[in-house]
């Protein structure tokens, strides 16, 4: 999600909300926050990325882990947010252990008629697996 302060009202309470599943346990969303410097094509700030099309930089993504090393701003050129975000997921899934389940949707609206992890919860713990899900395959 981009900056907290940006949401539109009611989509942090949202995304804090737990709701009980048909097992009773919670349903919970993790969302990071990105704080994102834009340009135009012209190199003047810009607000906002313009739909993942304006140049951005991270800041403060790199450094402040688990060392409590003071996190850095991204010191390579701006970019497109739409190609910088793969760069995210890779960094946010270095916060899970290697036989951690994480769903990655990378869209606007997703709408599930059944649990996406109900027959991989069936398998039990594997390790280093990936599967990929094309929009609209």
């Amino acid at each position: 999600i981009s900056v907290e302060s940006r949401l539109r009202p009611g989509v942090r309470d949202y995304l804090r909300s737990v709701r009980p599943g048909p097992d009773g346990r919670g349903i919970n969303v993790v969302a990071y926050e990105v704080e994102w410097t834009c340009f135009t094509q012209k190199g003047e700030p810009a607000d906002g990325s313009r739909e993942g099309m304006h140049p951005c930089r991270m800041d403060g993504a790199f450094g402040g882990g688990r060392g409590g090393a003071e996190a850095v701003d991204d010191p390579r050129e701006p970019r497109p947010v739409a190609t910088a975000r793969y760069e995210l997921y890779w960094i946010w899934s270095l916060r899970y252990r290697r036989t951690s389940w994480l769903m990655l949707i990378d869209a606007r609206d997703v709408w599930f008629q059944l649990d996406p992890f109900a027959e991989l919860m069936e398998r039990g713990d594997v390790n280093g697996e990936l599967h990929l899900f094309g929009e609209n395959a």
